[in-house]
């Protein structure tokens, strides 16, 4: 992403080592935003077998619709076809860190801390990223904040159709287009520079928005 002048420059570090990622969520203060990506967890040559197997007029009602899940699969989609690849955290507009989940034992960190911690927890879209900590953790999370709902409330047209609450369209004047497309993300790309940063700014533009949105209840 190229940052434009005038907008916000992320400042990031990035780890896949569980025990710098425990010291950095612990160190963590009382309030912070935070951030999933996850990707399709099937390997290539799978999800072509599945469309191939998915040619075969004679399979039965229960292999179309698993080939059929396997080749339609998406980040966006059900979780058992998913996996949690990072888990961004900020803890101001432009301070982030990003975990890269590329084992169990990190992932174990990360889950433990989110559903163990007192500490708030800013998300957008909470929906989505809850689903995968239930899915996976079997809990939830004790002190959540939605910035997407809050903005729905307060930010947002009083038309429904006019209405916008993504979190590119709400914070791109800060941060500028750094969104990628997210569907077509591979685990393979998990250690590239371009979705780290991707993943830490999507952390700090929660943290931002939070801000705006407590600053716009105080002047109400």
């Amino acid at each position: 992403m190229k940052i434009q002048q005038g907008l916000i420059k992320v400042k990031y570090k990035s780890t896949s080592d569980p025990s710098i990622a425990s010291q950095w969520l612990e160190e963590l203060p009382s309030l912070f935003a935070a951030d999933f990506e996850a990707a399709v967890k099937y390997a290539d040559d799978v999800v072509e077998n599945a469309k191939e197997q998915l040619k075969d007029t004679q399979l039965s009602k229960k292999e179309l619709i698993s080939y059929k899940a396997i080749a339609e699969a998406t980040p966006l989609g059900h979780p058992s076809h998913s996996v949690i690849t990072h888990c961004s955290v900020a803890w101001s507009r432009e301070d982030a860190y990003v975990i890269i989940i590329d084992s169990e034992e990190i992932l174990k960190v990360v889950l433990d801390f989110l559903v163990a911690t007192e500490k708030t927890q800013v998300w957008h879209n909470y929906g989505y990223d809850g689903k995968l900590i239930r899915y996976f953790k079997k809990k939830d999370v004790k002190n959540v904040e939605d910035s997407q709902i809050r903005a729905k409330c307060l930010m947002n047209h009083v038309e429904v159709y006019k209405a916008n609450t993504g979190l590119k369209e709400l914070m791109g004047e800060h941060y500028g287009d750094w969104g990628i497309d997210t569907s077509l993300f591979h685990k393979s790309q998990m250690y590239e520079d371009k979705m780290i940063k991707y993943s830490a700014t999507d952390a700090c533009a929660t943290y931002y928005l939070w801000e705006k949105l407590n600053v716009f209840i105080e002047s109400t």
